[in-house]
């Protein structure tokens, strides 16, 4: 006998989920996001519940984080919250899972046009005044950071202190930990913590190498180069780029490449003055200089904004003289 329509759809879903997960899991997350795409395509015909309808667009939404498609997955991540505030209520863990499944690490802001999602802040905060579980807290701290940062910066501060002191200890999930480390940047981006950057830069490195967390190393090495440049230790600073183009994976390559091209063009040559003397080297770095510059070319829907809004990304201070 054939199939109904629905089950054969259902039966399709199931296959697909089990290889999108296989694949995020071995971090061909362009190859995950297409699947999920497939499947978010057929979850009205597979007559699944609402519930794991979330469930899908949920993971989608992660498989497009870690893509690097930012955009496309905030823009999932309002129709799964569109879905969940359809209806009678759903519960608080299924809410939390929604607008906490972008999981990626975070470099760029994620608004479209620096505008706050407003509705996604009020259920982030109701949740916050519920929520006792310290890694559901962690989330939903970090995911507020990340839609309110450089509008609410007294509030950033504290938000991200608080991840940071839930997460602080032996015992702790590395990578609730780095999630904490990789919000405090949107706090100490600006003059009065900018002390801190070396620090948390220098732990998220560590703590990623530790726990096999690749996205987590580039971001730590971000801020370290971002300290060493505004320094002035150019040496330092290139050593930080060199090893987080190295260490990026597919979804963060492209804002790797970025930053790593603007410090090339803006600051990164005036240290090589005397090191440029010597042709085979000054010869090597142009190659790597046309390679990274090649590559970041090619990266399309690359972010337009940065941290706080639009402040540039590669440092703040790298060109003020400091």
């Amino acid at each position: 006998m054939g199939s109904s329509p629905a089950s054969s759809a259902s039966h399709s879903v199931r296959s697909v989920t089990g290889s999108s997960a296989v694949s995020r899991r071995t971090v061909a997350s362009r190859r995950a996001a297409g699947l999920w795409a497939a499947v978010a395509d057929r979850v009205d015909a597979a007559a699944l519940g609402r519930e794991a309808r979330l469930d899908v667009l949920c993971a989608h939404v992660s498989a497009l984080a870690h893509s690097g498609a930012t955009a496309p997955a905030v823009r999932r991540r309002a129709e799964a919250l569109d879905l969940a505030l359809a209806g009678s209520p759903v519960a608080d863990s299924t809410l939390t899972q929604v607008v906490t499944c972008y999981d990626a690490p975070v470099s760029w802001t994620l608004r479209a046009d620096n505008a706050v999602d407003t509705r996604l802040v009020g259920v982030l905060e109701g949740l916050l005044d519920r929520t006792d579980s310290i890694p559901d807290r962690v989330r939903l701290l970090t995911s507020l950071v990340f839609e309110i940062e450089g509008e609410q910066e007294a509030r950033v501060r504290d938000l991200t202190a608080e991840a940071l002191a839930l997460t602080e200890g032996e015992g702790t999930d590395p990578a609730l930990r780095c999630l904490a480390l990789n919000a405090r940047f949107y706090a100490i981006f600006g003059p009065d913590l900018w002390h801190e950057m070396k620090g948390v830069g220098t732990e998220l490195v560590e703590l990623a190498d530790r726990a096999g967390l690749p996205g987590y190393r580039a971001q730590g090495l971000h801020l370290l180069f971002m300290d060493a440049a505004s320094e002035q230790d150019l040496d330092a600073a290139q050593r930080h780029v060199d090893a987080a183009v190295a260490a990026a994976p597919g979804g963060q390559l492209g804002f790797t490449l970025g930053w790593s091209a603007i410090f090339a063009a803006r600051g990164g040559r005036g240290h090589q003055r005397g090191a440029d003397r010597d042709p085979r080297r000054a010869r090597r770095r142009a190659r790597a200089r046309s390679r990274r510059r090649a590559v970041a070319g090619r990266v399309r829907d690359g972010p337009r904004a940065g941290p706080g809004g639009g402040r540039g990304v590669v440092c703040a201070r790298a060109g003020d003289g400091r």
